[in-house]
C-alpha cells in the first residue's frame, strides 16, 4: 500500500493565519507539548471515528473574546468532522457548545486572563479511503491576525490496516464507568507504546506501557471525578489512537 500521506496531499493546501509575534494565545496537546501551527498525522480505520483534544490558553492579562473558525481543506466522501470548544474546560458551561459537521465558525467564548478552554476536533470517517486534512484556527474576534492555526490530517485505511501497524486501542468497556473499566489494545509490531489517561484539564491520571503486542488490562478510577477523560496511545513520540472515556 502507498503512503497516503503523500507530499502532493500535504502540498494541495497552504496553512494560513500562523501565531503571531504578539499572539494572546498558546496551544497544547494532551501532553502539555505546545502545538501552535502544528500538523498532527492519525490512523482512522473506515467507517471509524477519531477524537482529539487541545487546551487554548490566554496568556495575555485581560478577558479576551475568541472563536474558532474550522476548515475542511480535503474530505473523503461520506467523512465528517465536527467540534466542540468548552469554555474553561467545563461541559456545563454556558459558553460551551458542540457544532455540527455543517458549522464552520464557533460562537463566541469570553476568556480570563490566565483560563483555558478546551477543544475536541472530532472525525468519522466514512467508506471511502484517503487523506482528509481539516484545519482549526484560534482567533481573537477582535483582532484576527491573533490567531493560530492547528491542522489535523487523518488517513482513512480499510478496518483493521494502519500503514505504519501503530498500536491503537481496540476497545473499552464499561465506558462509561464509575469504579473500573477495561482497555483493549493492539500493538502489531510490538513498538515501544504507552496508554496514558488524562482528564480535561491535561492532567495523567493513569499510564501503563504496552508489553505485549495484544492484550488488555484493567483501570480502577473509583477514586477519579466524574467527566470526561480521554485515553491515548503515545508510541515513538506521538498519539496513534484516542478514545474518550466517562466517569461517572
Amino acid at each position: 500500500m502507498t503512503n497516503i500521506f503523500s507530499k502532493a496531499a500535504i502540498a494541495a493546501f497552504f496553512i494560513s493565519g500562523t501565531l503571531s509575534a504578539q499572539s494572546s494565545m498558546e496551544i497544547h496537546d494532551v501532553f502539555g507539548n505546545i502545538v501552535d501551527g502544528d500538523t498532527m498525522y492519525y490512523y482512522v480505520p473506515a467507517n471509524g471515528t477519531h477524537y482529539t483534544d487541545f487546551h487554548q490558553y490566554n496568556l495575555r492579562d485581560t478577558a479576551i473574546t475568541y472563536k474558532v473558525k474550522k476548515t475542511q481543506v480535503v474530505m473523503t466522501a461520506t467523512s465528517s468532522a465536527w467540534f466542540c470548544v468548552y469554555h474553561n474546560s467545563l461541559a456545563n458551561d454556558p459558553q460551551s457548545q458542540c457544532y455540527i459537521p455543517s458549522t464552520m465558525n464557533s460562537g463566541d467564548f469570553v476568556t480570563d486572563s490566565a483560563a483555558h478552554n478546551l477543544l475536541l476536533a472530532d472525525f468519522a470517517a466514512g467508506a471511502n479511503f484517503g487523506v482528509s486534512i481539516v484545519q482549526y484556527k484560534f482567533y481573537d474576534k477582535y483582532n484576527p491576525s491573533d490567531s493560530s492555526v492547528i491542522t489535523l490530517i487523518y488517513n482513512v485505511t480499510p478496518v483493521g490496516v494502519q500503514e505504519n501497524n501503530a498500536a491503537s486501542i481496540t476497545g473499552m468497556y464499561p465506558n462509561p464507568a464509575n469504579e473500573n473499566t477495561t482497555i483493549q489494545f493492539s500493538n502489531a509490531t510490538a513498538e515501544n507504546a504507552t496508554i496514558q489517561i488524562t482528564d480535561v484539564t491535561g492532567r495523567v491520571v493513569f499510564s501503563q506501557p504496552m508489553n505485549a503486542s495484544n492484550g488488555s488490562f484493567t483501570v480502577p478510577c473509583s477514586e477519579w471525578e466524574s467527566g470526561l477523560y480521554m485515553v491515548s496511545v503515545l508510541s515513538e513520540d506521538r498519539i496513534t489512537s484516542v478514545q474518550r472515556l466517562i466517569i461517572q
